[in-house]
């Protein structure tokens, strides 16, 4: 475990079907990474919630929030019982700040171009 490792609080949160774990227009506080379960993922169209994604074990979600500092894009449910390991905003600085520029740099760029296409899909989504 390195410094930087052990300096950071995670938090484990089980879902029970249907809870949710953010919604569309919030603030993002934190992100998360499923450990088991299933999380489904919805926007609002103007013809009511529409199911975009399912995300399964180690997959990442609220990533994007937290880069950009923007509202929530979408919805985020339990699908079935889920547990998810959440890593707040503090905590994600204390980490982000410790790694080496050129890595940040790189994480920055993804995200930026990642933003993009997910503004593509939401347009065609919710028309």
């Amino acid at each position: 475990m390195t410094t930087a490792e052990s300096s950071v609080r995670v938090t484990t949160i089980d879902l029970k079907t249907g809870e949710v774990l953010f919604r569309e227009g919030e603030k993002s506080k934190s992100v998360f990474v499923v450990i088991s379960g299933r999380l489904r993922v919805s926007v609002t169209t103007s013809s009511g919630r529409k199911e975009i994604g399912q995300l399964g074990p180690n997959q990442l979600v609220g990533e994007m929030a937290l880069f950009s500092e923007e509202p929530r894009v979408a919805t985020v449910e339990a699908a079935m019982p889920t547990t998810v390991y959440e890593l707040d905003t503090f905590n994600f600085e204390v980490y982000f700040k410790q790694q080496p520029d050129w890595l940040k740099i790189l994480i920055k760029a993804l995200i930026a171009k990642i933003k993009i296409a997910n503004e593509k899909v939401l347009t065609n989504v919710k028309g």
